[in-house]
């Protein structure tokens, strides 16, 4: 038997405001967006790795293990962007393709408890043709499509959590 989802109205809202704020700059401007979610990712990995190194002066091998992968990895987009964006945009297909077959889910899970139920069966369907059109694309699409794509995942993402607020019971 599905578990009933309870929907919080006003996080909803918000958090669909903020999605529809990020979507639209993504969409803007593809390739700024693509640009610093690259930097970004690179240097969390990078500032994850020292954090792990450090904690294995206390917490073992492992931890050393673990900050000397991520700081190969942080380091490694840094020196190779082309290639790591090449990368991130095959993973982001996949991640689209993923997220559509969750939310189409989703809409079937909350379809006897709101009326619109039918947005987040939209827009997992919109995400998994996403998914498709990016891997048509790839790699040659690197450098613009994680902003683009990504930028109309959140904005659809943001009206489907509008759109859960005010049709939730």
């Amino acid at each position: 038997m599905m578990e009933i989802v309870n929907i919080d109205r006003r996080n909803y809202q918000i958090g669909g405001i903020i999605l529809l704020i990020l979507g639209l700059i993504g969409m803007l401007l593809p390739e700024f967006a693509t640009g610093l979610f690259h930097i970004l990712l690179a240097a969390i990995l990078v500032l994850g790795g020292i954090i792990f190194f450090i904690a294995g002066f206390r917490g073992g091998w492992l931890n050393y293990l673990a900050g000397i992968i991520l700081l190969i990895i942080g380091i490694l987009m840094f020196v190779y962007p082309s290639e790591s964006i090449s990368a991130l945009t095959f993973l982001m297909a996949t991640w689209f393709l993923l997220m559509g077959i969750v939310q189409t889910i989703f809409a079937f899970a909350v379809r006897s408890e709101y009326s619109g139920w039918w947005s987040p069966l939209i827009v997992g369907i919109l995400s998994f043709i996403l998914g498709i059109l990016v891997f048509m694309g790839w790699p040659q699409n690197s450098e613009w499509v994680i902003g683009l794509f990504a930028g109309i995942e959140l904005f659809l993402d943001g009206i489907m959590l509008l759109m859960l607020s005010a049709y939730g019971e």
